[in-house]
């Protein structure tokens, strides 16, 4: 089974601001109690996981390490599953852009749209290729609805420190 976390609250999704893979916002006070909330909600299934891939941006890994306290995992860092590069949209507020998922738009001095859910499909797989038991990944929203878009999966969107299934046979039916 493969499962997908996205990171806790940052102070760029509370006031709605694009944080891209460029930028590197930390976790608020927020986002790490929703993490360590996680951890005590949930430790049965925390303990049934057999590995974790984690992005290599801060909030992920914050959460990561929060989600974790008190287990023994082994922890993969991907690149990989950074979130959307933006370019010169990281930084500026939600409503300035426009629905860029949905409108398929692509970011001036950033990722393409194309590039980016070859990105995450090719990255995803990766994680669920790597472990036959329950594989857990930490990371982005951007990520998340690339994944639930292309998979048509019930649910686009994802809030902090969510978890959802990914499934494997979905997965692997993804051909760009």
């Amino acid at each position: 089974m493969l499962f997908f976390i996205r990171h806790g609250q940052t102070d760029a999704n509370l006031n709605r601001l694009n944080a891209g893979g460029e930028w590197d916002v930390p976790l608020n006070e927020t986002g790490m109690a929703q993490a360590r909330a996680f951890n005590e909600t949930n430790r049965e299934f925390i303990e049934q996981v057999d590995t974790v891939f984690v992005s290599p941006m801060t909030r992920a890994q914050q959460t990561a390490e929060l989600i974790l306290k008190g287990h023994s995992k082994p922890v993969e860092v991907v690149e990989g599953l950074r979130e959307w590069h933006l370019g010169e949209w990281s930084g500026t507020k939600w409503d300035e852009v426009g629905d860029y998922f949905t409108d398929r738009l692509n970011p001036p001095g950033g990722e393409t749209m194309a590039a980016f859910e070859k990105r995450t499909i090719d990255n995803l797989k990766y994680a669920a290729g790597q472990h036959a038991g329950r594989v857990l990944v930490v990371a982005h929203g951007g990520l998340w609805y690339v994944y639930a878009a292309l998979a048509k999966h019930k649910k686009l969107l994802i809030d902090n420190c969510q978890s959802e299934e990914i499934c494997r046979l979905k997965l692997n039916e993804v051909v760009l």
